[in-house]
C-alpha cells in the first residue's frame, strides 16, 4: 500500500505485466521440489550435514534439469518439424492482398557507405532476460567504407554492434560486396561465399560459407513496409542435419528487416527492424545515433496539462488525476513544475514538483529534505539502464520502444530491474506518462489534455476539478516551500461553495498581504504567494470562511 502511495505521489506509469515466470516455477519447479521434499532421500539427509549439502546439489540438478529439457526440447521439437512462422514486426507486414507475383529486381540489399539500421533484439544474456520477453536492447548495422582486399575484390565493411550498456556483446565485422546482379557475397576465412543468392526460387538451395552448412530459399512474399509494397525474401541457413541455425527476412530496397541467430537455443533473440537510413533517406523514428529527439515530448510540463488515470490496487477499482498548476524557483537555482495529484479513493491531494533538462533527465524536488533527485533517464537506448531512486539495488532499464496501439505514437518502456514485481512505466510521444505497474497496482491513462490537445476519453478531463466527496472539512494544506525565498505555493480546500479570504499576518498579527477574498466553489484551490520585499521572518496565513477560520505558519529568508 505505501509502495503504491509512493508511485502514485510521483505518478508513475506502466506497461504490461508478465506472469512467465511465475507461470513456470508454479506449474514445473513446484512440483519438482514437491516430489523432493518427499522423497526419502530428502529426509534421512537431514541426518548429516554432508549429505544435506549432496543431496541440496542433487535438488538443484533436478531443478535446472527440468527447466533446460523443457525449454530445449520444445525448441528441438519445433526445429525437427522446420516451424517458420512468420514473426510480425514493427514496420514490416505480411500483405495478403493478392497473390505473390515476382517481378525483377536487383536491389534488395543496399550497400552503400553510411547505410544504417537498428534493430530491437530479445535479450538472452540473463536468465531474467529469456524469460521475460519484453527485455530488449537495441543492435546496430552500418555500412562503413570500402576496402580493398587481397583476391583483388573490393568490399564494404559492416559493423554489427550492441548500442546498450547493459549487454556486453563485443563489435563484430563482416565484409559484404554486392554484384551486378544484386546477390551478396561474404569474405569468410579468406575466400568468397555468396552469402544471399535473390535468383532462388522457393525450396531451392545452394552452399553456404560454413562447412556442411547450406542456405534455403523458404518462401517469398509481398509486405508492408514504411508505407509502400515491397518483395521479401526469407532465407534459412541449415547444419547438415537439416536443423535451422539462421533465418534473415530481406526486402527490396531496404535490405534485412528481421533476423534470427542460435537456433539451438529456441529463447535466442529474434531482431526485427525499428528504422534505417539507406542512402539519406530515413526510414522510422527515434533512431539510435541518427536521429536529435526532443524528450520534452516524452515528459510534456505545460501549466495546464491534465491526466485521468483508472486501474486497481488488487481488487480495488482506483481513479486518480494530475494537473500541472504552476512552476516555482527552488533554491537549487532551477525553475520546477508544480503538479497537483488527487488519490480519489484515499482522498488525498498531493503537490510534487519536477523538471526537464535538455539531457532528458527527469528531476524531482525532495521537500521534506530540500534536495533534488534524478527520477529517471529518457536519454538512453533500448537495454540501458540507469539507477532508480527507489534502491542502489535497482535499477531503470529502457527495454522496448514501440508504437503505442492507442495513440499511434511512439512509446518508451521501462522496467525497474532486476525487480520481479514489475514496476513499470510507459511514456508516450506528444502526451507523456501513459500507464504503469508496481505490485499489485495497474494505472492506465484514460484521458488527457496536454498542450492545448485532447487524447483519449476527454469526457474524463474535468473530473480533476472536483474533489471526492468524502472529503467533507474544510482543510488548509501546509505551504510548500517552506522555508521559502522567493515564492511558496498555498493549498485549501473547501467542502462547499463559501465567501473566502486567505490573508497573510505577521507574528504581531498584523495584515500584511490579502491574497483572496471572494466567492469560491468546492473543491481545491491552490495559490502562488510572492515575498513582496518582505523582511526575513516567521508568517502566519489564515483561511476565513463564514464557518471557519484556519491558520498556518511559514517562514521566509531571504
Amino acid at each position: 500500500m505505501k509502495l503504491f502511495k509512493f508511485y502514485l505521489s510521483f505518478k508513475i506509469i506502466p506497461a504490461h505485466l508478465t506472469m512467465s515466470i511465475y507461470n513456470f516455477t508454479f506449474t514445473f519447479i513446484q512440483p519438482v521440489l514437491h516430489n523432493i521434499r518427499k522423497s526419502s532421500f530428502f529426509y534421512k539427509s537431514r541426518n548429516c550435514k554432508m549429505k544435506n549439502n549432496k543431496y541440496l546439489l542433487i535438488n538443484i540438478s533436478v531443478m535446472l534439469f527440468v527447466l533446460y529439457a523443457f525449454v530445449y526440447g520444445q525448441g528441438k521439437e519445433s526445429l525437427k518439424n522446420n516451424s517458420l512462422q512468420k514473426i510480425p514486426t514493427t514496420n514490416f507486414q505480411k500483405y495478403n492482398g493478392e497473390c505473390f507475383k515476382q517481378k525483377t529486381t536487383d536491389n534488395y540489399f543496399p550497400n552503400s557507405t553510411g547505410d544504417f539500421w537498428e534493430f530491437i533484439a530479445t535479450d538472452t544474456t540473463t536468465l531474467l532476460g529469456a524469460l521475460y520477453s519484453n527485455l530488449k536492447f537495441s543492435v546496430t548495422r552500418e555500412v562503413l567504407n570500402d576496402t580493398l582486399l587481397n583476391n583483388g575484390r573490393s568490399y564494404k565493411i559492416v559493423k554489427w554492434n550492441n548500442e546498450a550498456n547493459s549487454v556486453s556483446y563485443l563489435p563484430q565485422y563482416e565484409y559484404q560486396r554486392v554484384d551486378t546482379a544484386g546477390n551478396v557475397y561474404l569474405l569468410y576465412n579468406s575466400a568468397d561465399h555468396i552469402l544471399f543468392d535473390f535468383s532462388k526460387q522457393i525450396g531451392e538451395t545452394y552452399p553456404a560459407h560454413l562447412t556442411n552448412h547450406y542456405w534455403q530459399v523458404t518462401d517469398r512474399y509481398m509486405v508492408i513496409g514504411f508505407g509502400d509494397t515491397l518483395q521479401a525474401i526469407d532465407f534459412v541457413l541449415y547444419d547438415q542435419g537439416s536443423i535451422i541455425k539462421e533465418k534473415y527476412s530481406i526486402a527490396e530496397n531496404f535490405g534485412v528487416f528481421f533476423y534470427k541467430k542460435n537456433w539451438d537455443f529456441p529463447l535466442s533473440p529474434g531482431c526485427d527492424n525499428w528504422g534505417a537510413v539507406i542512402n539519406g533517406q530515413v526510414y522510422g523514428t527515434l533512431i539510435v545515433k541518427k536521429q536529435t529527439v526532443d524528450w520534452k515530448e516524452f515528459y510534456p510540463l505545460h501549466i495546464g496539462d491534465y491526466w485521468v488515470y483508472q486501474g486497481f490496487y488488487g481488487n480495488m477499482s482506483t481513479l486518480s488525476s494530475v494537473r500541472v498548476i504552476g512552476d516555482t524557483l527552488m533554491p537549487d537555482g532551477n525553475t520546477y513544475f508544480i503538479s497537483r495529484l488527487i488519490n480519489y479513493n484515499y482522498a488525498d491531494t498531493l503537490l510534487n514538483y519536477r523538471r526537464l533538462d535538455s539531457l532528458g533527465r527527469v528531476f524531482y524536488w525532495e521537500w521534506w529534505n530540500s534536495n533534488s533527485i534524478i527520477y529517471i533517464k529518457l536519454n538512453v537506448t533500448v537495454g540501458d539502464t540507469s539507477q532508480h531512486p527507489l534502491s542502489s539495488d535497482l535499477f531503470w532499464r529502457n527495454d522496448d520502444k514501440y508504437i503505442n496501439q492507442d495513440y499511434g505514437k511512439e512509446d518508451l518502456h521501462y522496467f525497474a530491474y532486476p525487480d520481479l514485481t514489475f514496476i513499470s512505466e510507459n511514456y508516450t510521444y506528444n502526451i507523456g506518462l501513459s500507464q504503469w505497474t508496481s505490485e499489485q497496482t495497474v494505472q492506465t491513462l484514460k484521458g488527457a489534455y496536454v498542450n492545448n490537445t485532447y487524447y483519449g476519453d476527454t469526457t474524463l478531463t474535468n473530473i480533476g476539478e472536483e474533489i471526492n466527496p468524502s472529503i467533507s472539512n474544510y482543510k488548509l494544506f501546509q505551504n510548500y516551500p517552506n522555508p521559502f525565498n522567493s515564492s511558496t505555493i498555498i493549498s485549501f480546500h473547501l467542502p462547499n461553495s463559501t465567501l473566502t479570504e486567505l490573508s497573510i499576518y505577521n507574528i504581531l498579527g498584523e495584515k500584511i498581504k490579502t491574497l483572496i477574498n471572494e466567492f469560491l466553489v468546492t473543491g481545491l484551490h491552490t495559490i502562488k504567494f510572492y515575498k513582496n520585499d518582505l523582511p526575513s521572518g516567521i508568517y502566519i496565513y489564515v483561511l476565513k470562511t463564514d464557518e471557519i477560520q484556519l491558520s498556518g505558519k511559514m517562514i521566509y529568508l531571504r
